[in-house]
């Protein structure tokens, strides 16, 4: 179910010399600093930067997987399970990651290849007339980077057009593949096969991180209900004496 519109960046471009060399700092100090630099030519929010910020902290090598413990984000940032999946899914629907599985039981992370915002980094700074690379190079277009792209790549000059055009035809760019895919987060959505970690059976989850089962989901509703009535009755109690 997927649409070839162009091969992957060839090897020239699709290393991290570029966006090492962009930044003030050099070497891996540079990515932060060039994705608040081309946050609006990705077309990302703020909130979705700061997102891609803890996730290419982790990747240390090229191509490398990020594990990240949604839990633990939440924690840590104070904010909702809920918002935190809606920025994952638009990060999904615009190419930029893509979610691998899990770790294996026992491990609460998940697991994300952040290569593709890497590449469209890499796309938006040839892109850019000011840039440190295009000040020794022809700025380029977006079909320049890659190699016998349909002519149609050529009208766009940011990685941002890119997506919007396809997001019109319901599709999406996957940047780690190289390819424009069908993308649909309500259809395409992952079904994950786990194991419990109370009772050890098998169960169909649609997050990589679920833990336990529904019926040990509901014992440990019922436990954790009873424990609460018990200290209430012992407050009570208290109180009374």
């Amino acid at each position: 179910m997927s649409e070839t519109t162009g091969e992957r960046f060839s090897t020239q471009f699709s290393d991290g010399d570029i966006i090492a060399n962009e930044g003030p700092g050099k070497g891996f100090a540079s990515y932060p600093w060039v994705l608040d630099k081309y946050e609006r030519a990705l077309d990302l929010s703020p909130a979705e930067s700061w997102l891609l910020h803890r996730m290419i902290k982790h990747a240390w090598v090229s191509g490398g997987l990020v594990f990240m413990s949604l839990s633990k984000v939440c924690r840590e940032s104070c904010i909702s399970r809920p918002t935190l999946m809606n920025l994952i899914k638009s990060l999904l629907s615009k190419g930029y990651i893509d979610e691998v599985g899990r770790k294996p039981p026992g491990d609460n992370r998940a697991e994300y290849n952040v290569s593709g915002v890497l590449l469209a980094l890499n796309t938006a700074i040839q892109c850019d007339p000011n840039s440190k690379w295009a000040q020794e190079n022809e700025p380029r277009s977006v079909g320049d980077s890659y190699e016998n792209p349909p002519q149609e790549w050529y009208s766009f000059t940011s990685p941002a057009e890119l997506n919007q055009y396809f997001h019109s035809k319901g599709k999406r760019y996957n940047w780690c593949e190289g390819r424009s895919e069908k993308w649909d987060i309500k259809i395409t959505k992952r079904i994950y096969e786990l194991d419990c970690w109370d009772c050890g059976e098998p169960f169909v989850a649609g997050s990589a991180t679920a833990k336990y089962c529904q019926s040990c989901k509901e014992v440990r509703r019922q436990l954790q209900w009873n424990e609460f009535q018990e200290r209430y009755n012992q407050h009570a109690e208290a109180g009374c004496g």
